[in-house]
């Protein structure tokens, strides 16, 4: 009888123990399934979580997993739209007032800016030119660093951080250097909420006439395009969310540095984006800046009305 009972106690024992290791195996791979799945998630995404289209194509939105803010309730915001870039956002800038007429299109741009001066550029303008929506491209100028640029990135979303909407466009990616620029702002949405990328390498790849010999300017064409996809991401952020501009915008305000290179040369690429040009300064104007000789690419062609905010037809690359 005893050597019954000590039998029968040790089988419980042992399907006890075991019993307690599935279950602790089983707690283990449902925590590591979680975590697969929790990373899956924090890839990049161009889900927009929407039904308006434009999804997944080339100039579209590229957004974190939160996706574009979607409203219920129709509300009005501040009409300043600061926009801050370089030579491209220099070039293509003019166009978007016609674009947006309902808001106050105030841009500051400079030939060869890098990310670490439009950060300067940001913290002395945010009190008086800072509104609800900001847009930037940087990242064409680039010091092939993707720690530090990230770094910076980080930067300026901490000092837009109350900024409702802020629109980045992405670089074309003209050399390898760009695609590690693309890499990290496509990682920099999954951490700041209110960032948005407009994926303008998507659609210049397909449209590679839309920029001069030296794959990064841009044609006349390619300025209309590239304030069409600004308008177009404004217009689409802000209807998701419903919201509109405050009413009376100002007149559009440029201030403007350098002069916008013709692109009649192809650039050294493998010193190009890494050299500084010196600082060249313009008075802030109240409209498109201006040139003189040679046209340049810093305003819009003459033209019998206003750009179209309609885009060029996306053709296979």
């Amino acid at each position: 009888m005893v050597v019954v009972f000590a039998l029968v106690t040790g089988v419980g024992w042992w399907m006890l123990s075991h019993t307690e290791q599935l279950g602790d195996a089983t707690t283990d791979d449902t925590a590591r399934i979680g975590a697969e799945a929790a990373t899956k998630d924090a890839r990049p995404t161009t889900t927009l979580r929407d039904s308006t289209g434009r999804l997944n194509e080339p100039g579209g939105l590229i957004t974190g997993p939160t996706g574009l803010r979607i409203a219920t309730v129709s509300s009005t915001i501040d009409n300043r739209l600061f926009m801050v870039g370089d030579s491209v956002l220099q070039g293509s800038g003019p166009y978007v007032p016609d674009l947006l007429p309902g808001w106050s299109v105030i841009s500051d741009t400079r030939v060869g800016r890098f990310i670490d001066e439009a950060v300067r550029v940001v913290k002395k303008r945010a009190t008086k030119d800072l509104g609800e929506i900001a847009v930037l491209n940087l990242g064409n100028n680039y010091g092939q660093d993707p720690v530090a640029f990230a770094a910076d990135v980080d930067t300026m979303m901490d000092l837009l951080v109350g900024v409702e909407h802020v629109i980045w466009v992405n670089a074309g990616e003209f050399e390898p250097a760009q695609e590690e620029v693309n890499r990290v702002l496509r990682a920099a949405v999954m951490r700041h909420p209110n960032l948005t990328l407009i994926d303008w390498n998507g659609y210049w790849d397909g449209n590679p006439k839309l920029t001069v010999s030296d794959d990064l300017h841009l044609t006349p064409g390619g300025n209309e395009a590239y304030a069409g996809l600004i308008a177009d991401a404004v217009t689409r952020i802000t209807d998701l969310a419903k919201q509109s501009p405050k009413p009376n915008p100002t007149k559009p305000r440029f201030s403007t540095k350098g002069v916008v290179p013709s692109g009649s040369t192809r650039r050294a690429r493998t010193t190009s984006s890494t050299v500084k040009p010196p600082m060249e300064s313009t008075p802030e104007t109240t409209g498109p800046p201006q040139t003189t000789g040679p046209p340049q690419t810093t305003g819009p062609p003459e033209t019998t009305g206003p750009p179209q905010a309609t885009l060029p037809p996306t053709t296979a690359p």
